[in-house]
């Protein structure tokens, strides 16, 4: 049970939604009849630690003070609201690099609230949070990416340790980051936050992937007027369910050893 905001230290703390109310009530306009099922996973070193399915699942995370939760919290998901319903529709979008930017860094607070809903809590460092309330945004070593699903779930959450499978002539192998690996799904839209203390380099996948985050040019700290990169909405290609099990549970989409 939280003692005091994560962010602020202030108490008392109120429940946070993970997958934002408002998102239900555009699920509910997809033509295709998207199940108002959730599903919400958690996995560890072995693979599948619990799962948790019901009908329209309100996820929360009793850690954040009224004052954060109603003020600059409440800015970031007002800031992400028309993009995030246009993308949850499947409807043509053209994200720029300040779009871009509020989708990473409201996908950073989710992950951040999302640790804090666990039993026991998974802590996320508290550097990362303090720098997360200081510039609302995610610490450039954190890599968030974004993609297409078209799976049979009105919302999907999963969370775990980072990891990689490797490789080898004879076995594979799984290798293990320090950091948090938290996957998102909502109608047609899919993000994943990829949290560890230094950059890690992705695997080339973009046939299914655009990643958002950290962007070239924000690194360089040339975000004023360089809005010439963009990503299009929706994607060619897309995840189905079972992808999504796979790329959840690890970057190379190799399934857990539960499947």
């Amino acid at each position: 049970m939280a003692t005091g905001c994560i962010f602020c230290g202030s108490s008392p703390t109120t429940k946070e939604h993970i997958v934002p109310l408002w998102a239900y009530a555009v699920v509910a306009q997809d033509p295709r009849g998207v199940p108002t099922m959730g599903e919400h996973v958690r996995y560890n070193d072995k693979g599948v630690q619990l799962r948790w399915e019901g009908k329209e699942p309100a996820i929360t995370a009793n850690c954040v003070c009224e004052n954060c939760n109603g003020r600059w919290m409440n800015e970031v998901e007002d800031g992400v609201k028309p993009i995030l319903s246009a993308m949850i529709r499947d409807e043509q979008i053209t994200l720029d690099l300040q779009a871009q930017s509020a989708l990473a860094s409201w996908l950073a607070l989710k992950a951040i609230v999302e640790r804090q809903s666990q039993s026991p809590i998974r802590p996320v460092q508290p550097e990362w949070i303090a720098y997360y309330r200081e510039h609302q945004q995610p610490p450039d070593t954190w890599c968030i990416r974004i993609g297409r699903y078209v799976g049979n779930h009105c919302a999907r959450l999963a969370s775990g340790p980072v990891s990689i499978l490797g490789r080898h002539s004879l076995v594979p192998f799984v290798i293990k980051r320090p950091g948090l690996l938290f996957s998102i799904a909502i109608g047609y839209f899919f993000g994943q936050v990829i949290g560890a203390g230094y950059r890690m380099p992705l695997p080339e996948m973009r046939e299914l992937f655009s990643q958002i985050w950290p962007h070239p040019l924000l690194r360089l700290g040339q975000l004023q007027g360089a809005y010439n990169d963009l990503v299009t909405w929706p994607p060619k290609n897309w995840l189905t369910d079972a992808d999504f099990v796979r790329y959840t549970y690890n970057l190379t989409g190799e399934p857990p050893p539960s499947l």
